[in-house]
């Protein structure tokens, strides 16, 4: 897809067995509160703006509001890239974690998370980062019973003081 991508709360995308789920986009992926996507044994794959020319404008990649779960081996990666406009302060980030995204098995065998965020922005916002954990109590969270999490985040090359590659 070229354009943005929601996930509203009355489809809950569910993959059973080695079932996957991949979304893909040049713009942004938006997963609403209370919207669902669950795999078990397959990936779950939320990738926005990784085209070699990123998509202009003033966006979060991946904006993960509702609950992203994986019940089994399968992984969760999320790759998100801010649009390279400057806009507001809640525009930019390359993933955003708003919601839940979790890796219930216990045991060496269980799923991994994998998020990788860039902010593209070159502009004086205040809060352009590469992955932001954020929102209301109790907040984003990244949740695992017996997987590896790895987070890798770039901020903006701009000038604002909360430009940041990692968790804010």
């Amino acid at each position: 897809a070229t354009e943005k991508m929601n996930v509203t709360a009355c489809a809950n995308p569910a993959a059973s067995g080695t079932g996957a789920i991949s979304l893909t986009t040049a713009r942004d992926i938006f997963a609403i509160e209370g919207s669902s996507i669950s795999v078990v044994n397959g990936g779950l794959t939320l990738s926005a703006n990784q085209q070699a020319s990123p998509t202009a404008g003033a966006f979060t990649g991946v904006w993960a509001r509702g609950t992203l779960t994986t019940s089994g081996t399968g992984d969760i990666t999320l790759l998100g890239r801010s649009g390279t406009l400057s806009g507001s302060a809640l525009d930019d980030d390359g993933v955003s974690v708003v919601g839940l995204v979790q890796s219930t098995l216990a045991g060496a065998t269980a799923g991994d998370i994998f998020i990788t965020g860039v902010s593209n922005t070159g502009g004086a916002d205040d809060s352009a980062e590469g992955v932001t954990l954020a929102g209301a109590a109790p907040g984003g969270q990244i949740v695992t019973a017996g997987g590896n999490v790895t987070i890798t985040g770039t901020g903006s090359l701009g000038v604002g003081p909360g430009n940041h590659g990692g968790l804010s």
